[in-house]
């Protein structure tokens, strides 16, 4: 809790107010071979890992909870143990998004009744509409259909190219009303250090990291 310079009332969230510690549930999902854009069935596992927030993270929200800005609103989490054999990272984008780019969502659906999320795996296509700050850090996308991902912060937006997907941002759009994402190539520089710190660990080296 805090006072902007004005004198109202305003929350923040920042790299000391984040979890220490969280729990990752890592999926495996099986495609039905007669139909690939189906889910046929997965298998889940649990890993408790270290949150490493981005240093310069800072939400702002008023005293009603609408978000009045959004910075660095990333963290890394850092597993105890590595995640099973099989596993596929994605691939970093090396270009930005930009206006009329199409990105691939990944989400689960949010349940209006309960005010929840609701468990159901979404994928959808989402044209990214314009930057929400100069420097390209957060957008404004095409909301797919009502909020079927509204709640739903940290869903990868993937951009389809013809060697492998590759990941554009991160969805911030339970901060606020609207389908926005967190640009991933404005913070690149981070990313590769912990990537670079997590390698650098013992037991938590994992060859063929993307880069």
């Amino acid at each position: 809790q805090a006072s902007s310079p004005e004198g109202t009332l305003e929350y923040r969230v920042d790299a000391t107010s984040c979890a220490g510690s969280a729990m990752v549930a890592v999926f495996f999902y099986e495609q039905d071979p007669r139909n690939p854009q189906q889910i046929a069935g997965s298998t889940s596992a649990q890993h408790r890992g270290r949150v490493r927030p981005h240093p310069a993270l800072e939400v702002r929200l008023d005293a009603r909870g609408t978000l009045l800005s959004s910075h660095a609103d990333l963290a890394a989490i850092l597993l105890d143990t590595p995640v099973p054999a099989g596993f596929r990272p994605a691939v970093l984008t090396k270009t930005p998004a930009v206006p009329g780019d199409t990105l691939t969502r990944v989400g689960f659906g949010y349940d209006e009744t309960l005010e929840a999320l609701d468990g159901r795996r979404l994928v959808h296509e989402s044209k990214v509409l314009k930057a929400l700050t100069p420097a390209g850090g957060r957008f404004l996308l095409e909301d797919p259909d009502g909020h079927i991902f509204r709640g739903d912060d940290g869903g990868p937006c993937f951009r389809e190219t013809r060697s492998a997907p590759e990941l554009v941002g991160i969805s911030t759009t339970g901060l606020g009303q609207k389908s926005t994402m967190t640009s991933l190539s404005a913070y690149r520089g981070w990313l590769r250090d912990e990537l670079s710190y997590s390698a650098s660990l013992e037991g938590c080296r994992q060859p063929g990291a993307p880069e």
